[in-house]
């Protein structure tokens, strides 16, 4: 909202300037600001989940559930319905916007402003969207070129969504996939048992790596081989985790605790 609000002033004050070179200095800091608004969105969503699953992430301590770090919070408090709403309303619709929204976008059914404010608030545009879709399937037409006469702002945002990853096929989502991961993995954070958060830990990363490695997103093939190596680096992680925990685990139902 911040943003939108600097962009709108913006405007207003360029206006005030020569018409043709005030216009076209007007139109260029929109697009800037656009673009940051997307990734500055893209790149706080992990953070929201860290901060909504923490919230609510509880345990169980002589028979009662309380908050894990407030062992004095009982678990499923009155403020913790508000990040519960918050997250059906946007941890979980969110990865949604970088796919159903950037394709209505990209076939301009959307106005890019409505793509924008969906950042704040995904559940009820994503609901819209896919009402929309279902109502004329028949208007969408399939393809991975972007149609002739996309605003500049439309391109914009496509650009800041979809810029490093290829434009064919299921890629061009990507950033939508690799939300849906990072939600994915955060959920494992209300699994109790350590060996089995582990071992899901490793199962969704080993997936990870095997998906990147069949569609290679990027369009550069250093870049492709640059995410390999991580994932490759993340996979070794999970492992090692998992034997470890393991190891543990035995030896105290053995009773020989490391």
């Amino acid at each position: 909202v911040i943003m939108y609000g600097v962009v709108q002033s913006i405007k207003q004050f360029l206006k005030r300037g020569s018409h043709s070179n005030m216009s076209k200095a007007q139109h260029i800091v929109s697009l800037i600001l656009i673009n940051g608004m997307v990734e500055i969105s893209k790149y706080t969503y992990g953070g929201f989940i860290t901060v909504v699953f923490t919230a609510l992430t509880c345990a169980t301590v002589d028979g009662d559930s309380v908050w894990f770090y407030d062992g004095n919070e009982h678990c499923l408090s009155n403020w913790q319905w508000g990040y519960i709403i918050y997250t059906l309303v946007y941890v979980l619709p969110f990865p949604a916007i970088s796919i159903i929204g950037f394709r209505c976008l990209k076939i301009q059914r959307i106005h890019y402003v409505e793509f924008l404010f969906s950042y704040l608030l995904p559940f009820p545009f994503i609901v819209k969207w896919i009402i929309s879709i279902l109502k004329s399937p028949k208007k969408i037409k399939v393809t991975n070129k972007v149609q002739s006469g996309v605003p500049d702002e439309n391109l914009a945002i496509i650009e800041a969504v979809n810029g490093p990853f290829k434009s064919a096929g299921l890629v061009q989502y990507w950033e939508g996939f690799i939300e849906y991961k990072k939600l994915i993995l955060s959920l494992t954070l209300f699994i109790k048992n350590m060996p089995v958060k582990l071992l899901l830990c490793f199962v969704f990363c080993l997936l990870f790596s095997v998906h990147h490695l069949i569609c290679q997103p990027f369009k550069e093939t250093c870049s492709n081989r640059c995410e390999t190596l991580s994932l490759n680096l993340l996979v070794i992680s999970a492992s090692v985790s998992l034997s470890k925990a393991l190891i543990q685990e035995y030896n105290i139902k053995e009773g020989n605790p490391l």
